[in-house]
């Protein structure tokens, strides 16, 4: 009784596995998202987008790197 019970609840898992495969494959990546759309392109041109606009810390970084470097 428990080995049928395993064989059914592996194939049940494999079976649920291939298809939350298959359904992540089908993606349109050249859909707009964000509000308004603002985010358009394919992949790579979106993160080049947002790339630009959240550059983060950057400057202060080095500034701070280089203050440290002229401490120590």
């Amino acid at each position: 009784m428990s080995t049928t019970y395993l064989k059914i609840s592996i194939i049940l898992i494999a079976t649920c596995l291939i298809m939350i495969s298959f359904s992540s494959c089908d993606r349109n990546d050249t859909e707009p998202v964000g509000s308004q759309d603002w985010l358009t392109g394919d992949t790579r041109q979106k993160f080049e987008t947002i790339t630009d606009h959240l550059r983060g810390f950057d400057m202060a970084m080095v500034e701070t790197g280089y203050r440290y470097s002229e401490l120590y």
